[in-house]
């Protein structure tokens, strides 16, 4: 080089804007640096022409040097380095090296840029676009972005998975190629209001999938401008399971609904004002209205109760929406669209909603008019019964004392006569004796036993009995007629029972007596007696071996003072079976016979367990 081109190169290096410096390729030494190179470092020119490049690349040494070779042997002219300055910040800089020819040293000849900031934004902006691809890619629901023509210009995984595409498969793609519910024209002019808008939309459509099937879909976009192009973002959300719950949400809604208008109640919820929500067709119906749905929005106010009965209605709305506790089975009245005043047993219980707060009332009432008048009937037959058994009490006092009176007398009397003038009689007159003696005696009888049938389940109270021992009571009691007559008894095993004691062993006394009296002829009684345990009873049974009872009479004979047989067969009053129902039916049983001519008679009878 010669002295002119030197001093040239050498004006031009050193006046120059752009950072330069000249380094000695071996040691890397700094051998020269312009002003710029000065101004850029930080450092006096001086010092900077002392230092070696080591000391301004914070690179190891090792790899400065390499790549020093590689600019030499001119197999790489462009590096970016790390450079630090005279006030300790690392600066990236670009550096364009090359050897210096002609020089007597083997010299670089390095320009040096500094894109720091370049480096910081281009950093940056990858950042940023890591940041959307992860935001891009982690996305639940079906990211997608369309150009203006509805081609797919970028999408996320969730997307390409809800389609069931592949990312190339679907990139470039139209959206007419999976919208479902609209075609091309539609598309394209529901797009281009959606470009016009400029804000987000939200819509539900359906997507067809590659294998053909569809997905509902819930969709949200929004209009964005990137590099200077238009494009829609749009966000699908899969809600093909929704649909399906709401459609059988529905479906039981109709249900439901269907139950209500079909069940005998009136059914209504109220929101905490006490303004219908809702009713039954029952309800709408007193209420004077057209439809169930009528009923929104009103209040007691608005139907035909208003003036009587909305404010206690609405008392007790709040009274169970406040305390939280149901009010049940409690009477109130009620007028309804045709005028007529009604009675009602109500229930009201507070509604809630899914997470257990009071949003209201829920109420269902019966109309109780008809058995409110049937129970006051009933009310007013237990007076007119209960003046009935005072009566027949007072009647069974007057029979065991005034009419027991006068037949003492006449028996007395007849004795009397008997006795005195018994051998003045002739065959008719002794008749006439025996006849009024054996009419007083019947007489005493009857009124004994129709006032033992009007004290029955008197001034008793229910206790457990042990019929075991009761059975054992009753064979002592009639040990007598039972040796007389050769009966046998077969006992089974039997229950304790809560009952009356002395009627279950009247009961018992009357049935076996019963089976006694009516034997064959010529033939021992044979009574068995068991228990069955049923479900809500006991089932009793007394079984005998005698006569037997047609079937037309099995009802007559529990009927009181009711005979099958004349007096000289078989003696007794006709009061001991009516005795028996009595005495069942005073425990809430019943009590029946099977019987045939013949064939002997059980008589059955039932004791609530």
């Amino acid at each position: 080089m010669s002295k002119k081109t030197e001093e040239q190169f050498r004006n031009m290096f050193r006046g120059h804007n752009a950072v330069m410096v000249l380094i000695d390729s071996l040691s890397g030494a700094i051998e020269d640096a312009n002003q710029s190179a000065v101004d850029f470092y930080g450092y006096p020119r001086e010092t900077l022409c002392s230092m070696n490049i080591n000391d301004l690349n914070v690179l190891p040494p090792e790899q400065i040097a390499e790549e020093r070779m590689k600019a030499l042997k001119q197999e790489r002219n462009f590096f970016l380095f790390p450079h630090r300055l005279a006030n300790g910040e690392i600066r990236t800089v670009e550096v364009y090296s090359s050897p210096v020819q002609g020089s007597e040293k083997p010299l670089l000849f390095s320009v040096i840029n500094d894109v720091t900031k370049q480096k910081k934004a281009e950093a940056a902006l990858k950042e940023s676009e890591e940041r959307y691809r992860v935001l891009l890619q982690s996305a639940s629901d079906g990211l997608h972005i369309l150009n203006t023509d509805g081609d797919l210009v970028e999408a996320n995984q969730a997307f390409c998975s809800m389609l069931g595409y592949s990312y190339r498969e679907l990139l470039g793609m139209n959206v007419a190629q999976w919208e479902a519910n609209l075609e091309g024209r539609a598309i394209t002019q529901i797009l281009r209001k959606h470009f016009a808008k400029k804000e987000q939309v939200v819509f539900e459509t359906t997507h067809r999938r590659k294998d053909g099937s569809t997905i509902d879909v819930e969709v949200s976009g929004r209009p964005i401008d990137l590099a200077g192009q238009s494009l829609m973002i749009y966000s699908a959300r899969n809600i093909t399971e929704r649909k399906q719950s709401e459609s059988r949400i529905r479906e039981l809604s109709d249900m439901l609904q269907l139950v209500i208008n079909h069940i005998p109640s009136f059914v209504f919820w109220k929101d905490l004002n006490s303004n219908y929500l809702g009713c039954n067709n029952a309800f709408a119906a007193v209420a004077g209205l057209d439809s169930a749905e009528a009923i929104a929005g009103l209040s007691d106010y608005d139907l035909p109760w208003k003036d009587k009965f909305a404010e206690s209605y609405r008392a007790d709305d709040q009274s169970v929406i406040r305390s939280g506790i149901a009010k049940l089975n409690y009477e109130e009245g009620q007028k309804i669209s045709d005028g007529r005043e009604i009675w009602l047993q109500t229930n009201k219980i507070p509604l809630k909603d899914a997470e257990g707060n009071i949003v209201g009332v829920l109420g269902t009432y019966e109309d109780i008019t008809g058995r409110k008048k049937a129970r006051e009937k009933l009310i007013s037959a237990n007076k007119r019964l209960e003046q009935a058994n005072r009566e027949l009490s007072q009647f069974a006092y007057i029979a065991s004392h005034d009419l027991q009176e006068p037949l003492r007398t006449i028996t007395s009397f007849t004795d009397l006569l008997r006795r005195q003038y018994g051998d003045k009689f002739d065959g008719k007159g002794q008749k006439s004796i025996e006849f009024i003696t054996d009419s007083a005696t019947r007489m005493s009888q009857l009124i004994k036993g129709l006032l033992d049938y009007s004290r029955i389940g008197r001034g008793q109270e229910l206790k457990p009995v042990d019929c075991q021992e009761i059975i054992a009571i009753v064979k002592s009691d009639l040990e007598v007629v039972i040796e007389e007559t050769g009966a046998e008894l077969e006992i089974s095993e039997l229950p304790q029972i809560l009952a009356y004691e002395t009627e279950i062993r009247l009961l018992f006394q009357n049935l076996i007596l019963n089976a006694i009296k009516f034997r064959k002829a010529n033939t021992k009684p044979h009574i068995k007696i068991w228990a069955n345990r049923e479900k809500s009873c006991w089932t009793f049974a007394v079984k005998d071996n005698g006569i037997g009872i047609p079937l037309k009479y099995h009802d007559r004979i529990f009927v009181i003072f009711q005979r099958l047989h004349s007096r000289s067969k078989y003696e007794g009053t006709g009061i001991g079976l009516a005795h028996c129902q009595k005495i069942v039916e005073l425990h809430e049983g019943k009590i029946w016979v099977e019987s045939l001519p013949e064939e002997g008679s059980t008589f059955c009878f039932t004791i609530p367990r």
